[in-house]
C-alpha cells in the first residue's frame, strides 16, 4: 500500500461504481487497510 501511495494512488478516488478503496476495505472488514487509509 505504501508503494501505491508513493506512486500517486489516491485512496479517496471513486471507481466507476462510486466506491473508494477506504470504503471497500471497510466493506470487507479489512480493518488494517482501512486504518492505513484513515491515517493518511
Amino acid at each position: 500500500m505504501a508503494l501505491l501511495r508513493e506512486r500517486g494512488a489516491d485512496p479517496c478516488r471513486e471507481n466507476n461504481y462510486g466506491q473508494t478503496p477506504l470504503g471497500l476495505a471497510k466493506l470487507i472488514a479489512n480493518y488494517d487497510v482501512a486504518q492505513y487509509f484513515a491515517d493518511l
